[in-house]
């Protein structure tokens, strides 16, 4: 997998201890199309959703095959992230221990 890929509403990065972080600004989000914050799903190399709060993970649900990451339920979506949440998102996502 590329480690990065453009997407019609943002972008994807791929870590290389398989987590993914995928971020989204258009108006069918949950984030204000762009302008001060955006929607981030982040999910691990067997597709399971976390969600980044208070600096923890909370392990959310799997993704198949079938289901887009913009088209998730709300459980395992960061909603409404900032910049600053966005880089700490980053930074965690890139130093999680997924052998854990």
């Amino acid at each position: 997998m590329k480690a990065y890929r453009n997407t019609p509403q943002g972008f994807n990065i791929a870590f290389p201890n398989g987590m993914t972080v995928c971020v989204t600004w258009y108006r069918k989000t949950t984030s204000d199309g762009g302008q001060t914050n955006a929607e981030v799903i982040v999910w691990d190399k067997d597709n399971v959703r976390y969600e980044y709060e208070d600096r923890l993970w909370r392990e959310g649900e799997g993704l198949d095959e079938h289901t887009l990451p913009s088209m998730v339920e709300w459980k395992g979506i960061n909603c409404y992230v900032k910049p600053r949440e966005l880089v700490e998102i980053l930074d965690a996502a890139e130093n999680y221990d997924t052998e854990t």
